[in-house]
């Protein structure tokens, strides 16, 4: 397999989601309908490396996302 990644800043800049201590997974998308089973994989995946190193890899958390009418995706 190959891959290229494209990156519109230098690497290891501060300006994207992947800066900072904290990341956000979400099971909430409406681009494709192959996301959610995806990310269920990943979340498996995940628990598996967990119990597999006895190392936390992340903490489940819930998030309620609410907007008005005007403001909904089309």
């Amino acid at each position: 397999m190959q891959v290229l990644g494209l990156e519109q800043f230098s690497i290891a800049h501060d300006k994207g989601s992947s800066h900072g201590l904290s990341r956000i997974i979400r099971l909430a998308y409406h681009e494709h309908g192959s996301y959610v089973p995806l990310l269920r994989s990943a979340f498996q995946l995940w628990r598996e490396l967990e119990a597999e190193t006895g190392q936390v890899c992340g903490a489940p958390t819930r998030l309620l996302w609410r907007c008005t009418k005007s403001k909904t995706m089309a």
